[in-house]
């Protein structure tokens, strides 16, 4: 398939695969804006920020040790979130551990 042809198929209003590049579009910049007003220590550690429906933030570290280190800072990624317009309330972290052919994020 070309560059254009999926080009036009991403973002044709209304299909799928548009609302799917959507979100990762949407997830993608959400990510941005709570990883920059995260502590630097800790920013580089975040994989990941999605919104659920039901508007929970939810933050993707890699080991449960950075997991407790953005609980304390939660609050923080919460307001962030909302003040770029994303209707956040509360948040969880999960994990989702380094695989062995990633590189780490804080450059170890």
């Amino acid at each position: 398939m070309n560059e254009k042809k999926l080009g036009s198929l991403l973002s044709k209003p209304g299909t799928a695969l548009a609302d799917l590049a959507e979100r990762a579009r949407r997830m993608q910049t959400l990510t941005g804006v709570v990883r920059s007003a995260l502590p630097p220590e800790v920013r580089t550690h975040l994989v990941s920020a999605g919104l659920r429906d039901d508007k929970t933030l939810v933050l993707v570290t890699e080991s449960s040790a950075w997991a407790a280190r953005l609980r304390f800072v939660s609050e923080v990624a919460v307001a962030a979130a909302r003040e770029a317009g994303f209707r956040a309330i509360e948040c969880r972290v999960t994990v989702r551990p380094r695989r062995e052919d990633e590189p780490a994020r804080d450059g170890r």
